[in-house]
């Protein structure tokens, strides 16, 4: 029986859909679609199913089940798998008592998962949420990501043992690397991965790690550099290590020793400087995204900056924030002020202007979350940034 409509409308319609989906995920609203779509007949199936091919695929839902049965479907048909591109996986939604009593829907996971890795050859990212429990389940699975030869950006949070013992025989030439070590304790000095592939690597984030020992080879490819660390860095280390960096981001987790923490840093990266005829610091660099205690910690003297940005300013910050703007001069800021934090020293707004001597770019977001918002503060905060200079300023507004 021929359609109502005819086939080129519901071509375009196919198509139209197929657009939609960023990224394939089973509970894809423009997936659901498409695949109804595809469901009604042989023709629309056969042109529908190359469209999905192109899209990215995430894996992740409700239940473990679903994502075994996600995991099936592109199984099913041999020629999709080559097709894949970018693959990310997302289990940690699931609750403690899903990983309890789904134990052998996980293990399925982790095997469909080995089997699809072994049939894409020409995947280029790979992402995991949870990466310690699959790789935990079977060794099978490393050794599927050790088989990719043209991965070149990977992703994988929950980071152990096992996830570190899988990648050591990785082949691909990757140029982007994000490890999250989260609750897990590895020991860096096993990356040797990233070592082999320092030619090739551009981009490196580290989280939840405080181990930098693996920082013994010069990563002079590495431009973008990402650390979210529990402890203060060793800041020499890390210029010597990667010499060329032009983006950098420091976020600490703070604790209530920190400020001390920081100030030992700083006063030992003085004395490094002082008793070093070589200089190890970067430059320049084109952003450096970093709250005020961690920019004044790495004392980057002589550094030009030209966007500083991650700033939260708090009262008791403003000498070290003065301090850091003469050591790295940047051009452009981009900061935060909550209110809350002002609400009793909004006069000492007025001293963080003279501050603002090389700024031609300024932008500041206004959080009034838990504050009264009336004219006088805002009055306030107009009188603040009255002087005789003029710079480019645009600011955002949160209100609770």
């Amino acid at each position: 029986m021929p359609p109502d409509l005819n086939w080129d409308i519901l071509f375009e319609i196919l198509s139209a859909i197929s657009d939609e989906i960023i990224c394939l995920e089973e509970n894809s609203k423009p997936a659901r679609r498409l695949l109804s779509l595809m469901g009604t007949c042989r023709t629309l199936y056969k042109v529908g199913m190359p469209k999905l091919r192109k899209s990215d695929i995430c894996i992740g839902s409700a239940t473990l089940p679903r994502a075994v049965k996600f995991t099936d479907f592109i199984l099913r048909d041999t020629s999709w798998p080559p097709c894949l591109k970018s693959l990310t996986v997302m289990t940690m939604m699931y609750s403690t008592w899903s990983r309890r009593n789904h134990s052998a829907s996980r293990t399925n996971l982790a095997l469909n998962m080995e089997r699809i890795l072994r049939q894409a050859p020409n995947l280029s990212s790979l992402e995991m949420d949870d990466a310690e429990s699959l790789f935990s389940l079977t060794s099978r699975l490393g050794r599927a990501v050790s088989s990719l030869t043209k991965l070149n950006s990977i992703a994988l949070h929950c980071v152990g043992d096992k996830t570190i013992a899988g990648l050591q025989k990785l082949r691909s030439p990757l140029t982007s690397v994000n490890l999250d070590f989260e609750t897990y304790d590895s020991d860096l000095k096993d990356l040797d991965f990233l070592t082999y592939r320092k030619v090739h690597l551009t981009s490196l984030e580290l989280s939840r790690t405080d181990d930098m020992a693996f920082c013994r080879t010069r990563y002079q490819n590495v431009h973008t550099l990402n650390i979210h660390s529990r402890e203060p860095i060793h800041v020499r280390s890390v210029m010597t290590c990667f010499p060329n960096v032009k983006n950098f981001k420091w976020d600490p987790e703070l604790d209530v020793k920190f400020d001390e923490d920081f100030a030992e840093e700083r006063h030992a990266s003085r004395d490094r400087d002082d008793n070093d005829d070589v200089d190890y610091s970067w430059k320049a660099l084109g952003t450096l995204s970093a709250d005020v205690f961690p920019c004044h910690a790495l004392r980057l003297r002589g550094c030009h900056v030209r966007l500083w940005q991650g700033i939260n300013l708090r009262p008791a910050e403003l000498r070290l924030f003065g301090e850091a703007l003469n050591e790295i001069r940047p051009t452009s800021l981009r900061m935060m002020l909550r209110l809350e934090n002002w609400k009793t020293d909004m006069a000492r707004l007025g001293d963080m202007y003279p501050l603002l001597v090389d700024i031609t770019h300024l932008h500041i977001t206004l959080d009034f979350t838990r504050c009264q918002l009336d004219l006088s503060t805002f009055m306030n905060l107009s009188d603040s940034f009255r002087g005789p200079r003029s710079f480019i300023c645009t600011s955002n507004l949160i209100i609770d």
